[in-house]
């Protein structure tokens, strides 16, 4: 008498299933993931603004003016690598400044934050475009 032989084990069919299912699903989590990278990286840009403006804030405690105060003090420890943080250019009187942390192109970001001695933060997508932040 013959005995049937049972084969343990999934199908073509099955596995074809799951590979669909898990590229359906990475297909709708990475945009988001992309986004959740993106706004990371701002406010990492978002919180060396504010250390660079304390910078400023202490300098300007110490001598009565922001004038004479230079980029190269300025602090961008978490945000190196995507954005840099400068000094507007013409902005720097002897009571205010403006700040801009401005995307490098390797990140991949298309927006940027200012940041004014008023104690406003902006996000700008273009010349015109900004908003608050």
């Amino acid at each position: 008498m013959q005995t049937k032989k049972r084969y343990h084990g999934f199908t073509l069919i099955e596995l074809m299933i799951v590979i669909t299912i898990i590229a359906i699903l990475t297909i709708i989590a990475y945009p988001s993931y992309q986004s959740f990278v993106r706004m990371t990286h701002l406010e990492q840009a978002r919180s060396d603004l504010l250390l660079s403006a304390q910078h400023l804030e202490r300098y300007y405690s110490q001598n009565h003016t922001f004038s004479g105060f230079k980029n190269a003090d300025l602090v961008s420890d978490k945000s190196k690598n995507f954005f840099s943080i400068e000094i507007v250019d013409g902005t720097l009187n002897a009571d205010s400044y403006n700040l801009t942390a401005k995307p490098k192109t390797s990140s991949g970001e298309d927006r940027y934050l200012v940041y004014e001695s008023t104690g406003n933060m902006l996000i700008c997508s273009g010349a015109d475009k900004c908003e608050a932040f």
